[in-house]
């Protein structure tokens, strides 16, 4: 059972990872080719979301880590042996 949680946490931190990459990778492009100035408003505002977008992806990376963790622990063999002898 630990296995299968571990891999479900892997598989879903690399999806995120791959997320990360391709909006970092497209707003270097962007940077780099001197199409964005940060002169325009609206420019100003999508490297604003941007760099909000980042952060929120980063927290939610860790969360996501610390939700499979706690879900690895809740159905470790040991737990659920404690909860079905405490549920009678």
């Amino acid at each position: 059972m630990k296995e299968l949680f571990d891999e479900a946490k892997k598989n879903y931190l690399d999806f995120l990872g791959e997320i990360e990459r391709i909006t970092e990778d497209q707003f270097k492009s962007l940077s780099e080719n001197k199409l964005f100035e940060k002169e325009n408003d609206l420019e100003k505002e999508l490297l604003e979301k941007y760099l909000k977008f980042k952060r929120c992806l980063s927290e939610y990376k860790t969360t996501i880590e610390k939700y499979w963790d706690y879900k690895k622990e809740e159905f470790s063999p040991f737990n659920i042996l404690i909860n079905k002898k405490f549920k009678k």
